[in-house]
């Protein structure tokens, strides 16, 4: 009887020895199919958001272009170093733009095309840019006619072959530009955020 009792705890240990491995063994496939499942998800997110970058940099870049190619059309119409029928001449372009306005500034810095009355623009950043030759972009948080922050991008005028003033194409940071940093992965709804550095 002595040995067959010990037999059965020698065989109940050897069980519990041979669980202990098999539940090793099962916690060690569940991590790894976890990580597997975490890399999977880390690629997805990784992708998507290069998407999303790719995406912002080719809008960004095509409204850039849009303003130089507006300013390229209006110096061919320019007849003296001061656009003339401002209104009808931007007006005609803007719907070849993705700006929802278009602005021009004279190079003594008065803003010509503001929804009120002129205003005097030469201490802000895209005017003092754009007159020196730069184009860019030039986040607006404190816009006079918007409830919204505007991105203004700027660049110079040109009336025989000298900066005559500045032209500025806006887009909406709330209506024009999140829509743009709105993405989804797996259902779920993904909001990028642009940094001004």
């Amino acid at each position: 009887m002595k040995n067959r009792i010990s037999f059965s705890i020698k065989q109940i240990f050897m069980a519990s020895i041979a669980m202990t491995g098999l539940l090793t063994v099962i916690i060690l496939y569940s991590r790894v199919q976890e990580s597997v499942i975490s890399q999977q998800i880390e690629s997805a997110v990784s992708q998507s958001t290069d998407n999303l970058c790719s995406i912002i940099d080719s809008s960004l870049g095509y409204a850039l272009n849009s303003i130089q190619v507006v300013s390229n059309a209006v110096t061919g119409r320019m007849t003296s170093p001061e656009l003339e029928n401002v209104a009808e001449v931007l007006g005609s372009l803007i719907s070849t733009t993705p700006f929802s306005r278009i602005e021009y500034i004279r190079s003594d810095g008065m803003n010509l095309t503001d929804a009120g009355a002129p205003f005097d623009a030469s201490e802000r950043e895209y005017y003092i840019r754009g007159i020196t030759g730069e184009s860019g972009i030039w986040i607006n948080y404190h816009p006079k006619y918007s409830e919204e922050p505007l991105l203004n991008f700027y660049t110079p005028l040109y009336y025989n072959n000298k900066i005559a003033g500045v032209l500025t194409g806006t887009l909406g940071g709330n209506t024009d530009v999140a829509p743009m940093l709105m993405s989804g992965l797996y259902g779920q709804k993904i909001f990028g955020l642009l940094v001004d550095e």
